[in-house]
C-alpha cells in the first residue's frame, strides 16, 4: 500500500471516530436517560482519547511526510490540508 493510501485510511478511521463522538454527544444531550450518563461519558472519553492518540501519533506524521514524496498534485494538496 502506498503511504498516501495508508494516510487516507488512517484519516477515514479518524473521521469515523469523530462521527461516533458527535452522535454520542448528541444522544447524551437529547435522548440519554439519566441513568446512562456515566456510561456514555466514559464512552465519549475513550473515543476522544483514541482520536487524540491517532492525530498526535508520530507514525501518522511520518507517513504524511513519506506520502508527500510520491503523490499527484491533487494528493499533495490534500496532504497539505491535513497538516
Amino acid at each position: 500500500m502506498r503511504p498516501y493510501d495508508e494516510v487516507s485510511a488512517l484519516f477515514q478511521d479518524i473521521r469515523a471516530l469523530r462521527s461516533s463522538i458527535s452522535l454520542l454527544g448528541w444522544d447524551l444531550q437529547l435522548l440519554m436517560p439519566s441513568g446512562g450518563i456515566e456510561a456514555r461519558s466514559q464512552h465519549l472519553l475513550r473515543l476522544t482519547r483514541l482520536e487524540h492518540q491517532l492525530l498526535t501519533s508520530p507514525t501518522l506524521w511520518e507517513k504524511i511526510e513519506l506520502a508527500q514524496q510520491d503523490t499527484s498534485d491533487f494528493e499533495e494538496a490534500q496532504l497539505r490540508l491535513l497538516k
